[in-house]
């Protein structure tokens, strides 16, 4: 079971350029939806609402650089699917669970009961896309930390 919590928006940590960038022929063709990653770590010594904070506040970083995926997908008046680089920010979801350890998710294929005990559910892969990069951090008793994404696969 994952117990949910906290969910919010993350915005980048300055201002970003707010306008609309036009996807590279690659990234037009390719497939639509989110690619999951999960990334396990073993107990640290720090607190879990550190670990907590210490991620926002990396991917608040992280987004203004990377600022597109602190904005939307969208599509053009004359369809063409492009970056609507808004600066709304990138879905956070914080969670705990005391299902997996580090030692049952090394070296294995990820299953669906992972990813989903993992990572952060995407509601729709279709177009306008309100959020772009998703970030999911589900702590366990032991002090263990998985950080699970879904960034968009087109940016």
């Amino acid at each position: 079971m994952v117990e949910i919590l906290e969910s919010c928006m993350v915005v980048p940590s300055k201002e970003t350029p707010q306008h609309k960038l036009w996807l590279s022929n690659l990234d037009v063709v390719a497939m639509r939806g989110h690619t999951p990653v999960l990334h396990v770590y073993r107990r640290t010594g720090v607190s879990p609402s550190f670990a907590v904070d210490t991620v926002k506040s990396a991917l608040a970083e992280a987004l203004a650089v990377y600022y597109p995926l602190a904005g939307k997908l969208a599509v053009d008046e004359n369809g063409r699917i492009e970056a609507d680089c808004t600066g709304e920010g990138a879905l956070f979801v914080a969670a705990k669970s005391d299902e997996y350890a580090v030692d049952d998710v090394d070296g294995v294929v990820p299953t669906a009961e992972m990813r989903r005990l993992f990572v952060p559910a995407v509601e729709s892969h279709e177009l306008p896309c309100t959020v772009l990069a998703i970030q999911k951090e589900t702590e366990r008793r032991c002090g263990e930390v998985a950080i699970g994404g879904e960034p968009r696969k087109r940016i």
